[in-house]
């Protein structure tokens, strides 16, 4: 079980696992038919690749970011072969190295007034650590399985890895469960000195699944596409999702959740709109 988060072992980790899925080839380097020990590149091939000294790299990969310039993490983001999340995650993990813990905010009440004048949208804000800030009538119907059990304390990741019935909720559990970890990976970046976080994973770490995720160190930020749900009125059924950072509160993420079938009366989302 973990018991401590810290910004080094996550820049540490993070580099050495990016580090070790590039193969010399895929970065034209030769081998000469030897053997490796592990896998992926050896540390002086990335500082070559970065154009810094070995001694440099070997430091950065202790975790030791503080005071890294941008042009040394770009070109890190070249040589590791970094996409646009991963970049954003190597960032962030280097502004941690540099600054105070983050403050939690309080809840936007005024916004949960427009929250629940939404209609035919399901809307959930989630805070970086997933946890459900407020809903709108129709995305509380959707997540209703998670405030069933107040033990998760209105945590979707609490309830997804915890709760047997978040297989029920999300047929596709390994997709939900594989972004959902990344998402918690990504959070921990940008505040890796959070009592909130090191909470969460202390309850998390006790699960396999989570923990089986966890040690791949991919990251993901909320973006847009589709996602499938299960309800004892509808069945099966697949959302639309778009998500966006509130300018009253950039630690929050608003999710809205649209039918697929915009243009039948007897979409799932109508019928749950209905059961309000």
């Amino acid at each position: 079980m973990l018991t401590s988060v810290n910004n080094e072992t996550n820049a540490h980790n993070f580099l050495i696992s990016r580090r070790s899925r590039i193969t010399p080839s895929d970065v034209g380097l030769p081998t000469y038919g030897e053997r490796r020990r592990v896998p992926g590149l050896r540390r002086e091939e990335v500082a070559m690749l970065a154009g810094i000294s070995a001694d440099y790299y070997g430091r950065l990969e202790r975790g030791e970011l503080r005071g890294v310039s941008n042009s040394v993490l770009e070109s890190l983001t070249q040589a590791l072969q970094l996409n646009e999340d991963e970049k954003s995650h190597l960032y962030n993990l280097a502004r941690s190295a540099n600054q105070e813990p983050v403050k939690a905010r309080q809840k936007n009440k005024n916004f949960g007034h427009i929250l629940g004048q939404m209609t035919g949208v399901a809307a959930i804000i989630l805070d970086p650590l997933l946890n459900i800030k407020q809903t709108n009538p129709l995305g509380h119907e959707l997540y209703k399985p998670v405030f069933k059990n107040q033990e998760w304390e209105n945590n979707f990741a609490r309830f997804l890895f915890q709760d047997s019935e978040s297989r029920i909720l999300f047929p596709q559990w390994d997709e939900v469960a594989n972004d959902t970890v990344s998402l918690i990976r990504s959070a921990s970046g940008e505040n890796p000195h959070s009592d909130q976080l090191r909470k969460l994973l202390e309850h998390l770490t006790q699960e396999h699944e989570f923990n089986e995720r966890w040690q791949t160190h991919n990251v993901y930020y909320h973006k847009s596409g589709t996602k499938m749900f299960h309800h004892p009125d509808t069945g099966n059924f697949i959302l639309n999702f778009e998500t966006a950072t509130l300018l009253s509160d950039p630690h929050s993420t608003l999710i809205l959740y649209s039918s697929q079938q915009e243009h039948q009366k007897e979409s799932a989302l109508n019928i749950l709109q209905k059961k309000l």
